[in-house]
């Protein structure tokens, strides 16, 4: 019996590996019986769990399907390390020779993405690893404690967030961890961020009484609206603050873990709320990658710069060693925060 050959790139025609993945729906081929538009909700190796959404923001997280992406497409050149992520809205077929206790289907084409959160591929480092896309909210969580306050991390998820146009939104975690010393110390950076126009949200997901606190109640509402990504470092309370809003698969949160900062989610998934609206819960980051910024136009994302940048004696001043900065001045007389600024001079660093 003569051995089947593997099948590469030379067995399709340059048309067929031209073909893009990436469709507007308005191309979605729509000839196929039983085809149907799906978010994808999970996303593993060679694989991806996708539920059905006839309309936009109404997904049956009870019609799982198992889907694939057929091998033409993955053998064409890609830029990130994998063709789909979760949150991405996606057409698919179904495949009626793979039914098994789980439904399923091709995925056939993937709508434009709106924006994404992405980080950098360890492995590949011309490719970048998107974790999230289509977000209307980005739940930029931290904790008091257990780990400890992380703001340039912070101040790098709010660049990222405007690059990306995405709705940012910061919750601290694990308020009943802070001492006087540190809400002396904390409490300016937060008040700051407020008067930047941020929403800042403080809150205690451990609490019994849900609805006593009003900034649970107000990201409840928010969480409503949409679809949104909780992100940060391992063990802030991501999943822990999820749970809450009575996901119909309830986030694994171990309770001996909980306060000491361990890492508890191991994979991004699209979780519907009892409550309304979805999450994408993600594992914990610890870089968050930007992208490509020119040194010269990463200011613009710190929004306290925009008042300060015509005092500055050159258009492309990256407000660091230059002799005449606006913005450098501004520090020194207290307009501009000066933990702020030390977050730009990091990242401009990187």
């Amino acid at each position: 019996m003569t051995k089947k050959r593997p099948i590469s790139r030379k067995d399709w025609s340059a048309d067929e590996l031209r073909e893009n993945f990436t469709t507007p729906e308005t191309e979605w081929s729509r000839q196929v019986e039983g085809a149907f538009a799906a978010r994808v909700v999970e996303v593993h190796k060679g694989y991806a769990f996708v539920s059905s959404e006839k309309k936009l923001h109404a997904i049956d997280m009870h019609d799982v399907w198992l889907g694939t992406v057929p091998r033409r497409f993955l053998l064409a050149k890609k830029s990130t390390r994998k063709l789909l992520a979760v949150g991405d809205r996606v057409w698919c077929e179904p495949d009626a020779h793979r039914q098994k206790e789980l439904p399923h289907c091709r995925i056939m084409s993937n709508a434009p993405r709106h924006n994404v959160l992405a980080r950098s591929d360890s492995r590949h480092k011309t490719m970048s690893h998107i974790i999230a896309s289509n977000i209307d909210h980005l739940i930029i969580t931290s904790a008091f404690a257990k780990p400890p306050l992380d703001f340039t991390l912070i101040d790098r998820y709010l660049v990222g967030a405007a690059q990306q146009n995405i709705a940012p939104l910061l919750v601290f975690n694990k308020s009943d961890l802070l001492d006087e010393g540190q809400r002396q110390a904390y409490m300016p950076r937060l008040a700051n961020y407020r008067r930047l126009g941020y929403r800042v949200l403080v809150v205690q997901a451990l609490s019994q009484d849900f609805q006593a606190q009003a900034d649970l109640v107000a990201l409840q509402k928010i969480l409503a609206q949409g679809i949104a990504v909780f992100s940060g470092n391992s063990g802030v309370g991501k999943s822990s603050l999820i749970n809450l809003f009575m996901p119909l698969i309830p986030q694994a949160v171990a309770a001996e873990l909980s306060r000491s900062g361990q890492h508890t989610t191991t994979y991004a998934s699209l979780l519907s709320l009892q409550t309304g609206g979805y999450v994408i819960d993600t594992p914990g980051i610890k870089k968050f990658s930007l992208g490509e910024i020119p040194p010269a136009q990463l200011g613009n994302f710190f929004i306290e710069f925009a008042a300060q940048t015509d005092k500055c004696r050159y258009r492309s001043c990256l407000h660091d060693r230059e002799a005449v900065c606006g913005v450098k001045d501004a520090v020194k007389t207290g307009d501009i925060c000066a933990a702020r600024y030390a977050s730009y001079l990091t990242l401009l660093a990187q």
